[in-house]
């Protein structure tokens, strides 16, 4: 069997800190704690309509039979030319923080490691590629799921909806 541990910290940094090296740092950490039953770490880059299509996926206005106490949306974004904007942002749901990190490497494996580790829920959910959007009871069912066995593995498969017309134009490619 293989587990894996994710290091947590105690406390959650600001909801809007920024992180401007590609390395963990010491950061400012707010009067109040929270405890979730699920953290979920979205990961994006240069790709904010998208990613903001994914985060309202997540909210409990969308999200079917959970409240925003239940869990929290730890959105880490390496920094590119094309970031989320400001105003976006702040609109973002009680629930949701946001890190910006300015990223060297290719990989999103520092910016996983960075959410997982200010992760304030008993259970994590990686979203890698914020391009993806969640069905109205996902939320509610991960949560069920890790109630219902506390060391299960919940997931959820990924489909990718093809527009008819691209089919039509590329009647090779394996869709």
């Amino acid at each position: 069997n293989i587990r894996i541990t994710v290091k947590k910290n105690k406390k959650a940094p600001h909801p809007m800190e920024i992180d401007d090296s590609s390395s963990f740092e010491k950061i400012k950490l707010p009067d109040s704690q929270r405890s979730y039953a699920l953290s979920i770490v979205v990961v994006v880059h240069n790709m904010p309509d998208q990613a903001m299509k994914t985060l309202h996926s997540l909210s409990a206005n969308y999200q079917e039979d959970v409240t925003p106490d239940e869990y929290e949306v730890i959105v880490v974004e390496n920094k590119s030319e094309n970031n989320l904007s400001e105003a976006a942002l702040k609109a973002l749901p009680s629930n949701f923080s946001y890190h910006l990190r300015v990223e060297t490497e290719p990989s999103p494996v520092h910016a996983v490691n960075f959410g997982g580790n200010i992760a304030q829920g008993e259970h994590i959910c990686i979203m890698i590629d914020g391009a993806r959007m969640l069905s109205p009871g996902v939320v509610k069912n991960l949560i069920r799921g890790h109630r219902m066995e506390s060391s299960a593995v919940v997931t959820v498969p990924g489909y990718h909806q093809v527009a008819e017309k691209y089919i039509r134009a590329n009647p090779d490619e394996d869709t």
